[in-house]
């Protein structure tokens, strides 16, 4: 009996502990509730904004002048492509526009009837291969072009890039334009890109101007070196 009564003794000592605790855990609770609730959370103020402008002021203010022009060539040079997208649509909305289908009817039967330069690569001008533009286009990666044999002019070469991307900017630098300077490393060699050509008006003649041509059969002739 004696026993007994000690067991039920330590059992209720044992329960006014536990009681103890769980009013202790809830008075931190209420006390990190009322110091969280007492706390009062600075805002952004006006000369922190002010603050935040300037330094972005300063950082656009401080890009060099060539980094700039980089920046503006790449960034013309995507935007063609989704100018391409518009071109198309514009041009189909403007078959069914009188009087302007009078001149876009005869310009699309131009370009993708009688004109064959997209499939040659006769049209290459090297007034706009040579632009300072493709220049900026170029450091702005850095895209560079390393001679490691030299190469006869008299002949025939298939110049393979790989891996490149959907818009393949290293072609671009190296092989399409001048921005490499690849006539000056293999002077007499007239190259000419095969790949994608772009065929909304107007956004073809880049394309057309820097000697690319489709690959096709009739795109074999009547380069001397031809890129692929």
């Amino acid at each position: 009996r004696e026993r007994d009564a000690e067991r039920e003794r330590c059992r209720e000592r044992e329960m006014q502990r536990e009681r103890d605790a769980e009013r202790k855990r809830e008075g931190e609770r209420d006390a990190g509730r009322d110091r969280l609730a007492g706390t009062e959370f600075p805002l952004p103020n006006s000369s922190s904004f002010h603050r935040v402008s300037s330094v972005m002021h300063i950082s656009i203010v401080n890009v060099p002048w060539e980094r700039r022009m980089q920046t503006m060539a790449v960034a013309s040079f995507v935007g063609t492509l989704f100018l391409n997208v518009l071109a198309f649509m514009w041009s189909f909305t403007m078959l069914f526009m009188f009087p302007l289908n009078l001149v876009i009817i005869p310009y699309l039967t131009w370009v993708f009837v009688i004109d064959r330069s997209r499939l040659t690569g006769t049209r290459k001008s090297e007034w706009f291969r040579s632009l300072s533009w493709w220049k900026h286009f170029s450091n702005f990666f850095p895209v560079k072009l390393i001679k490691t044999a030299p190469i006869d002019p008299d002949g025939k070469y298939i110049f393979g890039y790989h891996p490149h991307g959907i818009i393949s900017y290293g072609a671009v630098c190296a092989f399409g334009t001048e921005g490499c300077g690849f006539s000056k490393l293999f002077p007499g060699i007239d190259i000419h890109m095969v790949g994608n050509v772009m065929s909304a008006p107007l956004l073809a003649l880049p394309h057309i101007c820097d000697g690319r041509s489709r690959l096709t059969k009739t795109s074999s002739s009547p380069s001397s070196a031809r890129f692929g």
